[in-house]
């Protein structure tokens, strides 16, 4: 592109067609107002650029045309080509380039071709040239045409009064094999692929020795950009099966390689080995699976081994966790055949199985599948209802239980209406069928009872998606149909996603039709058909937190902690029950779409002086523990029993604090009865909602 720079002309002793060699600044001499001239070095010209120039000669002749300036010499290249017109940007008196006298005069300038043509039509012009702008008046894009050096094309640069484009993120989640169909507008994607677990090997058993079978390894992880052409209609989406877990004489199996056609490979984890009483297969822990395809790879983590103990108590291999964590911890219960735990979240190993002086065979754990996550830049084009000069894009609001209060901060508990109130803006994207208008909006409220505008009154425990609609003029906040369970959307409540927006699929009574609601979250209502937003607190038997309100757009990290303030008790012996037998210990959150990570904390001081005592967290169970959590047994002395969850959830979930101890004189003790601050009990959730 040419370099326009201020009062730069000088004189030229040039002779004939050549290179111009470029003189001094115009002087009294050749031009009455010589002082406004400078020289191309004084106006700013770095050598290599290139400029317009207009040559003056005598007897009326002119020349213009591209130029290049050269530092050393003080030289100016000429145009190359035909000068009668036909090459835009470059022309001449005579036709071709001018023979210079030697008192010609140079200049820097700008020609028509510089400035460009301004179309507006429902097609592109036919004959454009660099720097022509176009109006397109079907879509109200405006776009430019430029040259690279290599081609000449239209370029999208903004959107006039009918539309102005907006670049959105839309994340996808592909937890099973199918084909990935991009959402329309994509520019580009972001493809993250994890293979499957691997299983974990088995043991064989034998009185007075300790057998582990090795963990499984977790699978490769890759990622990969992707432009819409790689992706064109779609992609192969293939999710890798978790390895099996394996027996007394068979290795755990290996986790199935994760891919996205074949731009985005993550392999899956080794199985783990099993361990025999002859000690010729010792249970050595799975290895990663290698490298796979794409733009970052890595390897999974490799399984823990196992092994043969002739004396010595220890457990099994553990699993290797994923880039998500998750690798199954390994087992051990003395005098107890026990199977290896299976990997969690998503691509992580499984551990090994456990023989503890025991002649009995155990298996192994089975492997967490694979998954892909793919984050979409979408360009969309929507169309501004009030001011011209307000930019389109997501939902600008956050649903509530307190007016004006966009984000909670304090509980508040049986609420009988939700507002969706203005937070980063005070606009939304609304869908007519044909256009997205980005409608102004001021908070919203919708009662519980209401019936008018929804298609019911909220029921008792229920699950419920909310929906901003135009009815006829007026923007209303509304709800769909129950969910069928906790963990299911109806299908009368099913989403879809268009142009990166989330709508109701189909037509909601009373409610907005098919298509014309913008989905904004999801709540969940207590027994007595109520809201509620309630933090966890310290209380005898543990303050339970009930979370209720979860938001689509605009997510804030919401954290609480759930205390148990009684003194001490005793854990329940041979069971795996809530913690001091309470389900007030407990974490309950409701989440519209699998799309975030949510971490659940525990940790607790006890002992057991003759048995295991443990405590754990159980995700929507009283008597099974999830993820990794610890144990002693101490005869004196107290340490701290510590227990963490990752799960991606979906619905209504609730996490419940569970103690289990193999004896009946298990003690664990309260957040009252810790007299020096090292640590105090608490369960803890820290999420996006």
């Amino acid at each position: 592109m040419a370099v326009l720079k201020n009062r730069a002309g000088v004189v030229t002793p040039t002779v004939g067609t050549g290179v111009i060699t470029l003189g001094a600044a115009l002087t009294a001499a050749q031009n009455p107002n010589a002082a406004s001239w400078q020289t191309f070095a004084a106006a700013g010209v770095a050598n290599g650029d290139q400029v317009r120039y207009l040559i003056l000669d005598s007897n009326g002749a002119w020349e213009y045309g591209p130029g290049t300036y050269t530092s050393a010499g003080t030289t100016l290249s000429r145009a190359s080509g035909a000068m009668n017109g036909t090459v835009p940007g470059q022309k001449s008196s005579t036709g071709s380039l001018l023979a210079l006298s030697g008192t010609a005069q140079v200049f820097i300038t700008a020609v028509g071709e510089d400035i460009g043509a301004f179309t507006a039509s429902t097609s592109a012009p036919l004959v454009p040239v660099p720097g022509d702008i176009w109006y397109d008046l079907n879509s109200g894009m405006i776009s430019i045409y430029v040259n690279d050096g290599n081609s000449s094309q239209w370029v999208q640069i903004g959107g006039g009064s009918l539309g102005t484009p907006s670049l959105g993120v839309v994340h996808r989640l592909i937890t099973a094999n199918g084909t990935y169909v991009p959402t329309s507008g994509t520019q580009f994607a972001v493809a993250e692929a994890i293979g499957g677990g691997g299983g974990g090997g088995g043991a064989m058993g034998a009185i007075g020795n300790f057998y582990g079978g090795g963990g499984g390894a977790s699978g490769s992880y890759s990622r990969t950009r992707l432009t819409a052409a790689q992706i064109g209609a779609g992609l192969t989406a293939t999710i890798g099966l978790g390895g099996t877990g394996g027996t007394n004489t068979v290795n755990g199996g290996a986790g199935g390689t994760t891919s996205l056609g074949a731009l985005c490979v993550a392999p899956g984890g080794g199985g783990g080995d099993f361990v025999d009483t002859s000690a010729t297969q010792v249970g050595k822990g799975g290895l990663p699976g290698g490298l796979g395809t794409g733009d970052l790879v890595a390897n999974g983590a490799p399984g823990g081994n196992g092994g043969f103990f002739a004396s010595t108590a220890s457990p099994s291999g553990e699993g290797g966790s994923s880039v998500y964590g998750g690798g199954a911890r390994g087992v051990l219960n003395q005098g107890a055949v026990t199977n290896g735990l299976p990997g969690s979240n998503y691509g992580s190993g499984a551990s090994g199985g456990s023989c503890a002086n025991n002649a009995a065979n155990s298996v192994g754990g089975v492997g967490s599948p694979g998954v892909i996550f793919i984050t979409e830049y979408v360009v969309t084009v929507v169309t501004v209802v009030g001011s011209p000069t307000t930019v389109g894009g997501p939902p600008q609001g956050r649903l509530t239980l307190v007016t004006q209060t966009p984000v909670m901060t304090a509980s508040a508990a049986g609420i009988g209406s939700i507002f969706y109130t203005p937070y980063v803006g005070d606009k939304i994207p609304l869908y007519d069928g044909v256009n997205w208008l980005m409608t102004p909006f001021s908070e919203l409220t919708c009662l519980t009872t209401d019936t008018a505008k929804n298609p019911a009154a909220i029921g008792a425990s229920k699950v419920n998606d909310w929906f901003v609609w135009n009815d006829a003029g007026t923007v209303r906040l509304s709800h769909g149909p129950d969910w069928t369970n906790d963990t299911t959307r109806s299908g009368g409540t099913a989403l879809t996603r268009l142009n990166g927006t989330w709508l109701n699929s189909l037509a909601i009574t009373n409610g907005p039709g098919a298509l014309r609601g913008t989905y904004v979250g999801t709540t969940r209502s207590n027994a007595s058909s109520q809201l509620d937003w309630i933090q966890g607190s310290s209380a005898v038997s543990g303050g339970a937190a009930f979370l209720g309100v979860w938001n689509c757009y605009n997510r804030v990290t919401a954290s609480t902690v759930v205390q148990d303030t009684t003194t001490n008790w005793t854990a329940g012996s041979g069971v795996t029950r809530p913690l001091n037998n309470s389900t007030t210990n407990r974490i309950s959150a409701v989440f519209g779409l699998p799309e975030e990570v949510v971490i659940v904390n525990s940790v607790i001081s006890g002992r057991s002086p003759t048995g295991h005592i443990s405590a754990g967290i159980g995700v929507n169970s009283t008597t099974v523990m999830s993820g990794a959590y610890s144990g002693n047994a101490l005869t004196s002395g107290n340490t701290p029993l510590i227990a963490e969850v990752c799960t991606i959830p979906v619905g209504f979930n609730f996490w419940q604090w569970l103690e289990a101890c193999s004896s009946n004189d298990g003690l664990l003790f309260g957040t009252t009865s810790i007299t020096v601050p090292i640590y105090a009990n608490g369960l803890s959730i820290k999420a996006r909602m």
